[in-house]
């Protein structure tokens, strides 16, 4: 009689706590069941590869020389492609939603990166052989890569360790932007000085012209991101998360389309290229690029769920 008294108490104990456990269990995922938006500061080391391009060279031309239109056609040069390396202050702005399918926790998240940094700039002189109207003159052409504010969008799959607080998770998903590359190429003619010799060996000194400075900016396109972190709660409303990502966005063309022309010194009689006498103006660019995203973050669980997250 007592053994079997025994082994009823043990019986009972045994389906309570089996009972127990799964409750509580379900109630530590339930609180991952939520819509939330966080805030991250990191770093974001990365790399931009910038191919080779040929720059075009807008030469002074059309002017009257001794009753004489002369025309100077117009020119390139080739300049060679660089890699930028830089490390940047990365912050980040987020929103999503969990839903957990048992110890698992399934989720969509975006939001806003913003980056400060640079990398060194890359310098290349070339001389343009003298013309009718100029002597020889030089073109800089320098590249510079830079953070910039990017987005990014992902999915994120995680299960619970431990004590059911511990959240493992993976992401996978889209990035743009958090990179460009500035690109400014200046054509100078100081102090100026005589052109070739025209008909009957007459020269012509237009004297000094320019600097004439052309600045172009693109950021980079979409490319895939992919990472891993941990989370875990402070309480119901809060939790801390280390977060790692890594961005890789392939090869594409910069065509830096919108260029800023700063005329910085004199102009001739006839302008080429947004006022100014001469112009070196940058070109298409294969770019590729990636970065590594090393982040601590603050999550805050909104005090309300969606309808389809029950």
């Amino acid at each position: 009689m007592r053994t079997t008294r025994l082994l009823t108490v043990s019986t009972l104990a045994a389906l309570f706590l089996w009972q127990a456990a799964p409750a509580n269990a379900q109630a530590r995922e339930e609180r991952y069941r939520t819509v939330y938006v966080s805030v991250s500061f990191g770093t974001q080391p990365g790399r931009m590869d910038a191919g080779d391009s040929t720059e075009l060279i807008h030469q002074v031309t059309n002017q009257t020389v001794n009753g004489t239109l002369v025309v100077v056609p117009s020119t390139t040069v080739s300049v060679l492609g660089q890699n930028y390396e830089h490390a940047g202050f990365l912050m980040s702005f987020y929103g999503g939603f969990n839903r957990p399918v048992g110890s698992w926790i399934l989720g969509l998240e975006g939001g806003v990166d913003l980056g400060w940094g640079s990398s060194d700039i890359s310098r290349q002189t070339f001389l343009v052989p003298a013309t009718l109207l100029t002597p020889i003159t030089s073109v800089e052409v320098t590249r510079q890569a830079e953070s910039a504010t990017g987005w990014s969008l992902f999915g994120r799959a995680g299960k619970l360790y431990g004590d059911g607080d511990l959240l493992l998770y993976g992401t996978f998903g889209v990035t743009g932007g958090g990179r460009r590359l500035i690109a400014v190429d200046t054509w100078t003619n100081v102090p100026g000085g005589p052109g070739l010799p025209g008909p009957g060996g007459a020269t012509v000194n237009l004297g000094p012209l320019g600097p004439y400075v052309a600045t172009a900016k693109e950021s980079r396109h979409t490319g895939i991101l992919l990472g891993f972190g941990v989370e875990k709660p402070f309480n119901d409303m809060w939790s801390w998360s280390l977060d790692y990502k890594y961005a890789y966005v392939p090869e594409a063309t910069f065509t830096f389309e919108d260029v800023d022309m700063d005329v910085q010194g004199p102009n001739s009689q006839f302008t080429v290229f947004q006022g100014a006498s001469a112009a070196a103006v940058p070109s298409a660019t294969p770019v590729k690029s990636s970065d590594h995203r090393i982040a601590f973050r603050l999550i805050y669980r909104l005090p309300f769920s969606l309808p389809f997250l029950r």
